[in-house]
């Protein structure tokens, strides 16, 4: 019987997370780049 450790889950959601961070704040920062150029 395989059993997830709770030290891996948490690695899992931490990926997750950063991934997910570090789309949000590739999307805002081009979003500063677009209205800096435009203004």
């Amino acid at each position: 019987m395989s059993l997830i450790t709770e030290d891996q889950a948490m690695k899992n959601i931490e990926v997750k997370f950063y991934k997910y961070f570090k789309k949000l704040i590739f999307t805002v920062l081009g979003n500063l780049i677009k209205i800096a150029k435009y203004s």
